[in-house]
């Protein structure tokens, strides 16, 4: 099968791993790097209610719900998708807190102002527990995007718990201009390992215990685990960061090293705008040229987000009147674009799919997979899709 693959964000990355683990041809097409620069990392199932209260066990909130939003998924459905996306990543070298083993539960995760969130998995990098805890939150003088005092103040109020805040000192190598992602890089370097080292461990001398040390999420534009380790060996105490505004660097380091495994893996990419998916459903068009197809996946969340939604019965659906949309094709008769799952061969996946409200409800983990994984079953036909990883183009990584 010569399956193209229309973005690059979560869903569009893991459509195409997938598909090529299952002997497909795949291309990428995107006009952007997706998504995946902007968001930390985290894949939640699902946080919230309606009304806001926090969901500690997902798994059952699915069991009870999932069939009001289209999704008849059973408890060991959800399972073996979950399993199978982790280990997709610890294959692409991205660690992910808790090991091998799914989660039971939500745990809490910090926001870089002090607030604890609820999240179903996250990288290992990132601080994510049972139950808030006593901390030492660090941040950086000349780093705006890391405002400890408030940070402290909030995470004491909300969780009852300790907390102490420590500010480094800018290093001599400093300069006005820096983003996150300079200060990454600098503290990747020889020079800034040493002067981290050294500012953490003049600044945390007086502090007895072995509460956990939050840093702010430059450590290292890559080799974050190294450096973690350092730290932490250095300090005795768990060292961990916390997420800060786009850029995000935990989304880059997953970006680039799922790049890297799916190059290996043979997944081709091409960087342009797609023009037109045309309608006999074997090629799809991009910056005027053509590409040949079986299948075409629209992975396309940022375009689906903007008033229209495809309904768990497979319409594509204006969201100010209901009505369903007749749609051509052409991706510029529509200011956004998405297409149905009518047999002809396209399908669209990602967080909006289906009209769930991911930000309200803390759930685009779950859609990004339960999409994908239906695109998958679909194009592959459910019992290979479910097993079927012996073929798998690359090697097999896989259950």
């Amino acid at each position: 099968m010569r399956l193209v693959v229309v973005g690059q964000g979560p869903a569009g990355m893991l459509t195409a791993d997938w598909a090529c683990r299952l002997g497909a041809e795949v291309t990428v097409v995107a006009a952007a790097d997706g998504s995946l620069g902007l968001w930390s990392g985290a894949w939640d199932f699902r946080n919230f209610t309606d009304s806001g209260e926090v969901i500690r066990d997902p798994w059952q909130w699915w069991e009870l719900h999932g069939r009001e939003h289209g999704v008849g998924w059973t408890r060991e459905h959800w399972a073996h998708w979950w399993t199978r996306w982790r280990r997709t990543w610890e294959a692409a070298g991205i660690p992910l807190a808790g090991g091998e083993e799914l989660p039971s539960h939500n745990r809490f995760t910090p926001t870089a102002v002090g607030r604890m969130v609820p999240v179903f998995v996250c990288p290992a990098w990132q601080w994510a527990v049972d139950e808030p805890e006593p901390v030492i939150w660090v941040g950086m003088e000349g780093l705006a995007d890391a405002p400890i005092e408030l940070a402290g103040a909030r995470f004491r109020a909300l969780t009852g718990m300790a907390a102490s805040e420590v500010c480094l000192p800018k290093p001599d190598a400093w300069a006005p201009h820096w983003s996150s992602l300079a200060w990454a890089v600098y503290v990747e370097s020889g020079e800034g390992r040493r002067w981290l080292s050294e500012a953490l461990t003049r600044a945390l001398g007086g502090y007895a215990g072995s509460s956990p040390v939050l840093m702010p999420q430059v450590l290292g534009e890559d080799g974050c685990e190294t450096l973690i380790g350092e730290l932490e060996a250095a300090l005795e105490r768990p060292v961990r960061e916390y997420p800060l505004l786009p850029p995000a660097l935990g989304g880059i380091r997953i970006r680039d090293r799922w790049k890297r495994a799916l190059k290996r893996r043979g997944v081709s990419s091409i960087t342009g705008t797609v023009d037109a998916v045309l309608k006999d459903g074997v090629h799809l068009r991009a910056s005027g040229a053509s590409l040949p197809a079986d299948a075409v996946v629209l992975a396309t969340g940022g375009l689906l987000g903007g008033g229209l939604w495809l309904s768990a019965a497979g319409e594509l659906l204006n969201t100010a009147t209901g009505q369903t949309v007749v749609w051509s094709g052409r991706m510029d008769e529509l200011a956004v674009a998405g297409i149905d799952t009518d047999g002809t061969g396209y399908r669209a996946v990602g967080r909006v799919v289906g009209g769930f409200d991911s930000d309200r409800h803390g759930d685009s983990g779950a859609v990004n997979l339960y999409t994908v994984a239906s695109a998958i079953e679909a194009l592959f036909g459910k019992q290979t899709a479910m097993e079927g990883w012996g073929t798998e183009r690359g090697g097999n990584d896989g259950p």
